[in-house]
């Protein structure tokens, strides 16, 4: 028999600090088991939407015990407690609620509570629903002339775009600190006006008004979801789930619990992605901080929660952090979860951002996995402003809007596939280190050469077809390598470098065999980007990507 006064008095030591009268806090009530369920997994449709069941079964994941809803009698047996139970959470068996100390006795000393944990002092949650609209005309934002144009670039996504994987058919769910002005702006009314808010709910307050409070997710979302003249997300056709739940006025466990119900929220509903611009090492009370030794893979709160979703079948992309020049260093919670994206931040260079969270996990894992830009990158803000902000929360939703059309183009996929798929596409993914990672993704057309008929890529620290050989890739320096088995009979060669765009940045014609089959081409006055190189002769044609650091 579990000793049910330790526990409480255990509560009570948590919560001292805070106050000494029997005030109203928030607590994660643990539950033994689900009986009395009114659910069965026999009708998952009573408890999942269509959507969600058909995703599962696309993807042959099983609908079990972790699916289905914790007992409504024992929720209903807590509220004649008057206890407020505002969340359920069926991964963990677990309900959210905030009562006193005195009430929580009562509730501790029911059979069926197996723990139950302190995660926030004060009442914080209401039953009022403030409600929200939009309006009919959008305001157009300031500084229209900012472009999303280099952080497209950078993984090809323009081609993607033009190859029609836009997001379309994709549901991702954005979890952030909210979304302040994400409904007054012409960059964000596509996704208002063709009805592809499918869902928005907060969980800090359970007032009802995602649009309420801070703007942190507004510019997380208008990376993936902008679709206004220069200014293009990475999935701009994608359907999308906001949830708020990080709360900016202070930092507890409660918001790890709160992205675990949204979570459960957005998998329900049957999204694909979840991004997440949120980390957590430090909080408000000392008590609960992790120590580097808890970024395991497996002891976090938010951490076990991402590992669930990911059981799940969806695909977790998260932000590596912004402590790489500061005491703590390395990832924050859940960067380190193991089956997930976690993303760092270049700048326009193409260079590690300072400030971009390192691994590796505790247990040696390599994080991050991916980088994209994160210093300057271009976004909405809560005010109208298009402008630049830097952080890994911008650059961990620009691969969120990029692994949707990833996965549209891969529909057979299922997301730890996808994640296999979007590492394989990384710049360094033959040597990735805690810094970058496997590198950039950058998208590949069916047309080019880098890619063999399994899907996985080439090394590209060399192209190698038919006696022709580019390299280094990807270029450190101020050359390129093109050398030419001398059976060959290539002569007179006409060789090309172009941007993304198509414009020809380098242009050289060999007309005679070279000494060694060598030819050595200067790029040192091209600035850092992804470009195709073209060899052209009466004989051969080739086309091959290029990536220049």
């Amino acid at each position: 028999m579990k000793n049910l006064k330790a526990i409480y008095l255990l509560s009570l030591f948590s919560i001292g600090f805070y106050s000494t009268s029997a005030q109203t806090h928030r607590y994660m009530v643990f539950l033994s088991d689900k009986a009395h369920s009114a659910y069965s997994l026999d009708e998952p449709e009573e408890f999942l939407s269509t959507r969600a069941i058909a995703r599962k079964i696309r993807h042959n994941v099983k609908i079990d015990l972790l699916d289905l809803p914790v007992s409504t009698t024992y929720i209903q047996d807590l509220a004649s407690l008057e206890v407020d139970v505002f969340f359920t959470s069926k991964w963990m068996n677990a309900l959210l609620i905030q009562t006193d100390s005195s009430t929580l006795l009562e509730v501790v000393d029911r059979s069926y509570v197996d723990s139950v944990v302190f995660i926030a002092p004060g009442a914080r949650l209401t039953y009022e629903n403030i409600g929200f609209e939009w309006p009919v005309t959008f305001e157009e934002p300031n500084n229209p002339l900012e472009s999303s144009e280099l952080q497209l670039a950078m993984m090809n996504a323009h081609q993607m775009h033009e190859d029609g994987y836009r997001g379309e058919s994709m549901l991702i769910a954005v979890l952030d600190a909210g979304f302040k002005g994400a409904n007054l702006f012409e960059p964000l009314e596509n996704v208002f006006n063709e009805n592809r808010l499918i869902a928005a709910k907060d969980f800090v307050t359970n007032g009802g008004n995602p649009f309420l409070y801070s703007g942190h997710g507004t510019s997380a979302w208008s990376t993936i979801a902008s679709d206004y003249k220069d200014f293009i997300g990475t999935a701009p056709k994608a359907a999308f789930i906001l949830c708020v739940t990080e709360d900016v006025a202070s930092e507890y466990r409660i918001e790890e619990y709160n992205w675990l119900i949204a979570a459960e929220y957005a998998d329900s509903l049957g999204a694909d992605i979840i991004s997440s611009s949120l980390g957590y090492s430090g909080f408000s009370d000392v008590a609960m901080d992790y120590t580097y030794e808890d970024m395991d893979g497996k002891t976090a709160i938010i951490t076990r929660a991402s590992n669930l979703a990911i059981k799940k079948g969806l695909l977790v992309i998260t932000s590596a952090g912004n402590e790489g020049n500061d005491s703590w260093r390395y990832i924050t919670a859940p960067a380190d979860g193991p089956d997930n994206i976690t993303v760092g931040s270049v700048k326009s260079d193409y260079s590690i951002s300072a400030f971009s969270s390192q691994g590796p996990t505790v247990d040696d894992r390599i994080k991050p996995d991916l980088v994209a830009l994160g210093q300057g990158t271009t976004l909405l803000t809560s005010n109208g402003s298009i402008s630049q902000a830097n952080g890994t929360s911008f650059s961990a939703p620009l691969i969120a809007g990029f692994s949707a059309g990833i996965w549209q183009a891969h529909p057979e996929f299922t997301n730890l596939e996808v994640v296999d798929h979007l590492r394989n596409l990384g710049t360094r993914f033959e040597d990735p280190d805690n810094y970058f990672g496997f590198g950039i993704p950058i998208y590949l057309t069916a047309e080019d050469s880098l890619i063999e008929t399994d899907t996985t890529m080439l090394a590209l620290s060399e192209f190698a077809s038919d006696g022709i050989s580019i390299y280094p890739n990807p270029i450190y320096g101020n050359a390129i390598s093109i050398k030419i088995d001398s059976k060959i009979d290539i002569y007179p060669l006409d060789i090309k470098l172009l941007d993304l765009k198509g414009n020809n940045v380098s242009e050289l014609n060999v007309l005679t065999a070279q000494s060694g089959g060598l030819i050595s081409m200067d790029i040192s006055m091209i600035r850092a980007g992804v470009y195709i190189l073209i060899l052209s002769s009466d004989n051969i044609s080739r086309k091959i990507k290029l990536i220049k650091y």
